[in-house]
């Protein structure tokens, strides 16, 4: 009998008989074994998937072992809190480039990466004390009291911002329950910035009455609108930190000139950016404790008296100020020519060596960090052939910043440093060389490559250790550089600075100017607070 499925079908067509008696007995046999055969394997299915339940139970739980041992040994959770509290430091802007509203601040980012961050950033109370606040369309009281119970009761750092492109705070949906919880925090402010494009600084002032700061010691107001509140009195009772004991240092900077009753009677440091007269800087001077001075921008249109001061130990000015100041005291000095107009008034920037050697002679101080910011300067001779030598033997410390039209001038300098055999080199205890040469034209290629040639020879021997023990003075340790000229830079790194920093030289790369913050020159700026 043909039992092929082909003849089978056949037989269903009624192409073929059917089967006869003794062909479909023995095709029931074939039926019978084939539902044995049928019901052994669904018995085995059951039995097999039986096991591979078994098995995916095992697996899962086998790869939940895993993933947890992965974990464990897993760099980030094997470092310490504390470190982990540093790296979320660096992740966290700094106010002062921070554009984000209270709500959209990394910190609630971080909180929703894991618990283990969640952890440790509600157990460190030092990542949440420093405040940025903006105008908002979106209620953020309940943001801010979140943020304020997770700082303890740490001193904060109070930012108020607003921007360009966004509302300005009388149009912000902040309300005054919003500044009734930053205001009653006010005795643990320990900085306050304000930096106001759009509204007047009278208001926000107006938002926080009345004002209390007993812990406060830093502000910095920048305020580019000209308007303000009418009802607002003058004088003294426009002083806004009259309440504020512990207030050292400050930098107020005004699109208008404002009353001298903003300032605290008790500063150390002070950052003065106003157009004046000249009786700005008398002002300032009237302060018995100043230590810093950083004052821009200045215009004098009347001669002023001779000026002393035999605290003052930090001064950032243009070479127009010096002519009539007398500091004993002096370390550090920046001379700075941010505006064009101090070529004006028959003392340009091109008689600043003269001048600058002239002041140093008269205070007797001794200057231990020179910072050159105005490149006019370095075009005079006279800069290195009597400025510097006459502050080699205090100088630790030299910043310049060249441009295309002082790079001569600037490759003399950096030769006359360079110690051999026969001359320990001008500025003989430098330890910091502080650069920046700002030129990407095509047509300075030579000069820019002589520049190169000049740097390198000049570091190689300050680095010579035979040459610094033959004229019994220091090893430059340090060097900074712009990196903002990347082919001057990596021409540089190719020349010396690589080799130099394997042989033990610190190479730092900075980029400045930073004008969002003013680089106050001491220690009293804490990089770690954010």
């Amino acid at each position: 009998m043909d039992t092929s499925d082909a003849c089978l079908l056949r037989i269903l067509r009624k192409e073929l008989p059917p089967l006869p008696d003794g062909d479909a007995a023995q095709m029931k046999s074939c039926v019978l074994a084939l539902e044995e055969e049928i019901d052994s394997l669904e018995r085995q299915i059951l039995v097999f998937a039986a096991v591979v339940n078994n098995l995916q139970r095992t697996l899962t739980v086998s790869k939940s072992t895993l993933a947890l041992r992965r974990a464990v040994i897993a760099p980030i959770h094997r470092l310490p809190q504390e470190l982990l509290v540093a790296v979320f430091q660096h992740c966290i802007p700094q106010d002062h480039t921070n554009l984000a509203c209270l709500g959209e601040s990394v910190r609630w980012i971080l909180l929703r990466v894991c618990r283990s961050w969640k952890s440790v950033l509600e157990g460190a109370p030092t990542l949440w004390t420093n405040l940025v606040i903006s105008p908002e369309t979106r209620p953020l009281t309940q943001p801010l009291k979140k943020y304020l119970s997770l700082s303890g009761r740490h001193p904060l750092w109070v930012t108020i911002r607003d921007r360009e492109d966004k509302p300005v705070f009388e149009d912000s949906r902040l309300g005054a329950a919003f500044w009734q919880v930053l205001s009653s925090t006010m005795h643990r402010w320990q900085r306050l910035r304000i930096y106001c494009v759009s509204t007047p600084v009278d208001d926000i002032i107006m938002y926080l009455m009345p004002l209390n700061f007993p812990m406060l010691e830093e502000v910095y107001i920048w305020v580019v609108t000209e308007r303000a509140d009418p009802r607002e009195p003058s004088g003294m009772g426009r002083s806004w930190f009259k309440n504020a004991p512990r207030l050292k240092r400050a930098m107020l900077e005004f699109a208008v000139q404002r009353s001298y009753a903003w300032y605290p009677p008790s500063l150390t440091h002070m950052c003065s950016e106003l157009e004046e007269n000249g009786s700005m800087l008398e002002y300032a001077l009237s302060f018995p404790n100043l230590r810093e001075l950083i004052f821009k921008y200045e215009d004098y249109t009347n001669p002023l008296p001779s000026l002393q001061h035999h605290a003052l130990t930090h001064l950032c000015t243009s070479g127009t100020t010096l002519r009539y100041l007398t500091l004993p005291s002096l370390k550090s000095l920046v001379i700075d020519d941010s505006r064009p107009y101090h070529t004006t008034h028959g003392y340009p920037p091109s008689a600043w060596a003269d001048g600058v050697t002239t002041f140093i002679r008269r205070s007797k101080c001794r200057l231990e960090y020179f910072h050159i910011l105005a490149p006019t300067l370095l075009q005079e001779k006279a800069t290195y052939t009597e400025l510097l030598p006459l502050v080699g033997p205090t100088l630790v410390m030299l910043n310049f910043t060249s441009d295309r039209h002082s790079h001569p001038s600037a490759i003399e300098i950096i030769r006359s440093l360079t110690r051999t055999l026969s001359s320990p080199g001008s500025l003989p205890y430098l330890e910091h060389l502080k650069v920046s040469f700002c030129s990407r034209d095509p047509q300075d290629r030579d000069t820019l490559d002589a520049l190169v040639d000049a740097f390198a020879t000049t570091l190689i021997s300050r680095r010579n250790e035979k040459l610094a023990e033959q004229w019994h003075a220091p090893l430059l340790r340090k060097v900074s550089v712009d990196w903002g000229n990347n082919p001057l830079v990596s021409k540089m790194r190719t020349s010396c600075l690589d080799l130099l920093l394997c042989q033990g030289m610190e190479v730092e790369w900075v980029r400045y100017p930073d004008q969002s913050l003013t680089d106050w020159h001491t220690t009293w700026y804490d990089e770690t607070r954010r």
